[in-house]
C-alpha cells in the first residue's frame, strides 16, 4: 500500500493528474475505505478546478480517520476555496491539534482568519507557520498580508523588505511593498 501511496504522491507532485487519478481510482476500488488514497483523489479534484467533489473528498477521508491530519488541512483548503471560512477554521484548527508541527496547516489557517476578517488571529498564525518553517517566502507573504489588514504597515514593511531580492519571493510581495512606500506605510489596505 504504501508504495502505491509514494506513486501516486509522485505522480501529482509532477502535474500528471490523469495518470494520478485513474491510479488512485482503481486503488479505491481495492481499498475504499483507505483515506490516505481518497485524500489524494481529492487532491486531483482540486487541480482539476472540482472544488465542491474534493472538499467532499477530503471530509470523508476525515472520517475514515478522525486522526488524519493533512486530510483535514486539504478539507479546510477546500473550504477556503469555497469561501465557507468558518468551516474552514474549524478543519484547520483540527489539522493543527492532531499535527502541531504542521506549518502548512497553520499558513493556511492564518489566511483563512484572514479573509473572516480576523487580522489578529492570522498574524499569530501566520507568525507560528514561519516559526516552524523559517524561510518559506510565500508564508512570510501572507505573514505580511495579515499585518497589514492588522493595521501594522511599518511590520509588514519590515517583512517585506526583507523578503525584496529574492528570486523565490512571491510577485505579489513587490507589489505590496510598492502600495505600501506609495501609502507611506502609514495606514492599512487590505492586502489583496
Amino acid at each position: 500500500i504504501r508504495a502505491k501511496e509514494n506513486l501516486a504522491e509522485a505522480l501529482l507532485e509532477t502535474q500528471q493528474y490523469q495518470e494520478a487519478g485513474r491510479f488512485i481510482d482503481a486503488t479505491l476500488k481495492q481499498y475504499p475505505s483507505f483515506s490516505q488514497f481518497e485524500c489524494l483523489r481529492g487532491q486531483v479534484d482540486m487541480a482539476a478546478g472540482d472544488i465542491e467533489l474534493a472538499r467532499k473528498r477530503f471530509q470523508r477521508a476525515t472520517e475514515l480517520k478522525r486522526d488524519y491530519a493533512d486530510a483535514f488541512l486539504w478539507w479546510g483548503r477546500s473550504l477556503v476555496a469555497l469561501q465557507d471560512y468558518p468551516a474552514a477554521i474549524s478543519a484547520l484548527r483540527e489539522a493543527v491539534r492532531l499535527s502541531p508541527s504542521l506549518a502548512s496547516a497553520y499558513d493556511c489557517l492564518g489566511q483563512a482568519l484572514l479573509a473572516n476578517g480576523q487580522a489578529e488571529h492570522a498574524v499569530r498564525e501566520a507568525q507560528r507557520a514561519i516559526k516552524l518553517k523559517p524561510g518559506n517566502l510565500t508564508m512570510e507573504y501572507h505573514l505580511a498580508q495579515a499585518l497589514v489588514a492588522a493595521q501594522r504597515p511599518a511590520e509588514a514593511k519590515r517583512v517585506l523588505q526583507n523578503m525584496a531580492g529574492k528570486a523565490e519571493a512571491p510577485q505579489q510581495a513587490q507589489a505590496l511593498l510598492e502600495q505600501l512606500d506609495d501609502s507611506g506605510g502609514e495606514r492599512g489596505t487590505d492586502g489583496q
